[in-house]
């Protein structure tokens, strides 16, 4: 074979192993083995064009992982205006805004819920024990995140798991403990994964009921919630931080129904007026969802589930209860008082009487005890135990809250 044909034999392969890119090929008269010139030239044509590739892959993955991320909010778009169109043909007096749960995928809005009550313990119609005051004596407004009662600890999150239930009595707990004891509300968190966990009314995934959680709070109790940090899951009972959490529970005294199925507004805001702030239960229906601020009534979208929730107040003036939720601070409005964040709501006094079923399954808590826990001096033993560092494990449990300044809830059982 002659020089020549050894030289086209070399341009062919350059040429195929190029992708038949005519640019990736030196265009040189001649091309030769030992063309040191061309070489270098194809190198720095074949790495721009491989750094223009590796650009162009990292914009179209950056893009896809951008469309991934943003698809829930993409599709809540026309959902949310649809909504706002309702809101505004039937004159509802709320604002509807994308928000932490519409941009969840509906398999996760669901999660936000959990009430059960196919075996709630309720007769129809089961009255309080004692009187309640009759309203109309010029209290018009109540609202016991205000002061002087001072009386709703913070918004908390239940997250993916079906928990209201147990978010909602744990908050009636925490505001009998702050109507006890006067103590700051930020100041109170108790456990609500002790409900989870080890109360037997309720799990993540099926939901729970409000009535068997209430007898746990009454038999048992909740702890401080650093006994038994929010998981969100369904966590053992024996994976508790605390082991004598039993030992030092805040607890109600006792419940009652205030209303099941027929539930009134003067009965509501009697029980307010009476007891302090009580766990109620509502039908969630998809716009709900996108509740940014107002006075929430139905407008439209599909029934997603029960779900419980604790009202700490109404307004005559509006028409309107006023609702602590669990779902955080990225959905709802602020509310005056002592917890300014977002996490409440509003919601109109006609609620009751339509597929709202708001009240329904309303309880209310009788207070809580105040004697102080006991807890026994150090022996010398002790106190040599603890310089050595074993005192810490063996008084652990009992000591968890020697120093709070005011006395917990006690058990009853």
């Amino acid at each position: 074979m002659s020089h020549d044909s050894d030289v086209y034999v070399v341009r062919f392969f350059m040429i195929f192993i190029a992708g038949l890119a005519p640019d990736y090929v030196c265009l040189c008269a001649k091309i030769t083995l030992n063309s040191h010139r061309c070489y270098k030239r194809r190198i720095l044509l074949y790495k721009a064009r491989i750094k223009r590739g590796q650009n162009l892959f990292a914009l179209m993955s950056g893009l896809f992982l951008l469309l991934i991320l943003t698809s829930p909010v993409l599709a809540a778009l026309p959902e949310i205006e649809g909504i706002r169109e309702q809101i505004r043909n039937k004159g509802a007096r709320w604002q509807a805004a994308e928000t932490s749960i519409t941009q969840l995928s509906p398999e996760r809005r669901l999660k936000r819920l959990g009430l059960l009550t196919g075996s709630l313990s309720a007769p129809e119609g089961a009255p309080l024990p004692r009187s309640s005051p009759s309203v109309g004596q010029g209290t018009t407004y109540l609202n016991y995140n205000e002061p002087p009662y001072n009386d709703v600890t913070p918004i908390r999150d239940q997250g993916d798991c079906g928990s209201c239930w147990a978010f909602s009595t744990t908050a009636a707990l925490e505001s009998q403990v702050l109507m006890a004891t006067r103590a700051v509300p930020a100041s109170i968190s108790l456990a609500e994964q002790i409900l989870i966990s080890c109360s037997g009314a309720g799990n993540c995934e099926l939901g729970g009921y409000i009535d068997l959680a209430s007898d746990f709070l009454q038999s048992t109790g909740l702890p401080p919630g650093a006994c038994f940090p929010y998981t969100g899951t369904d966590n053992e009972c024996s994976n508790a931080a605390c082991p004598y959490w039993q030992s030092d529970t805040d607890a109600i005294t006792g419940w009652q129904w205030v209303a099941t199925t027929s539930p009134t507004v003067d009965g509501l805001k009697n029980a307010l007026l009476t007891y302090g702030p009580l766990v109620t239960t509502m039908n969630v229906y998809s716009d709900f969802f996108s509740y940014a601020g107002g006075i929430y009534s139905y407008v439209t979208g599909s029934f997603q589930g029960g779900h419980a929730i604790e009202i700490i107040g109404y307004d005559d003036t509006n028409q309107c209860f006023i609702v602590k939720n669990s779902w955080g601070t990225g959905w709802g409005e602020s509310e005056p008082g002592s917890i300014s964040t977002l996490g409440f709501f509003r919601i109109d006094y006609n609620q009751i009487d339509n597929l709202i079923q708001f009240g329904y399954y309303t309880i209310a808590y009788e207070g809580c005890r105040t004697d102080p826990v006991a807890v026994p001096a150090l022996s010398i033993a002790g106190s040599v135990l603890l310089i050595l560092g074993l005192g810490a494990v063996l008084w652990r449990g009992r000591n968890q809250r020697q120093d709070r300044r005011t006395p917990p809830c006690r058990a009853s059982g």
